[in-house]
């Protein structure tokens, strides 16, 4: 976390780290929490969080968001569409700082001034040679395939499925 100090007086606040057992009160603890965990993404140019990550613990306080926590937080931050969870995996999620539809935009925009519509580009093009400069510049695949899917979803790309690096996108 050398990088990103979340604010102390939300960061710094002990009830924070416990998990509140009143509705309400939990939903708003949730909240916080989505505040600082896409600020510290954003700030750590991470793409993905788990519930074993530093930011669960402030070692000014000595107070740690116990995992079962942090699991309804990134729960919560899921519902809320502000992440994804890995596959097969309730510990850790892809942080969105931007809804897919805005990346799944820059996607096809970039298709569009490549006159690429009607063609097909591996996930391999898109994610390493093509991605330089672009939003999704380092996003992992995995990742950058719940962007292809939100471009599906909108009728303007299709997702082929090859196996590994051959996988491709056409996009309409």
């Amino acid at each position: 976390m050398a990088d990103y100090t979340p604010p102390d007086e939300v960061y710094g606040f002990p009830p924070l780290f416990t998990l509140q057992e009143v509705t309400a009160t939990r939903q708003k603890q949730c909240e916080m929490w989505h505040g600082i965990l896409l600020a510290y993404a954003r700030a750590k140019k991470a793409w993905d969080i788990g519930v074993q990550d530093a930011i669960f613990t402030n070692k000014a306080i000595n107070r740690t968001l116990e995992r079962s926590g942090a699991r309804v937080v990134l729960g919560s931050l899921v519902s809320a569409g502000k992440a994804a969870f890995k596959k097969n995996s309730d510990d850790q999620c892809w942080v969105l700082t931007r809804p897919l539809e805005d990346w799944a935009a820059d996607v096809y925009q970039k298709a569009v001034n490549d006159a690429a519509l009607g063609t097909v580009m591996t996930i391999f093009e898109l994610t390493d040679d093509e991605a330089a400069g672009q939003s999704w510049e380092g996003m992992p695949s995995e990742m950058f395939y719940l962007v292809l899917e939100a471009l599906q979803r909108q009728g303007k790309a299709e997702i082929i499925y090859m196996g590994g690096d051959g996988d491709g996108v056409k996009f309409l």
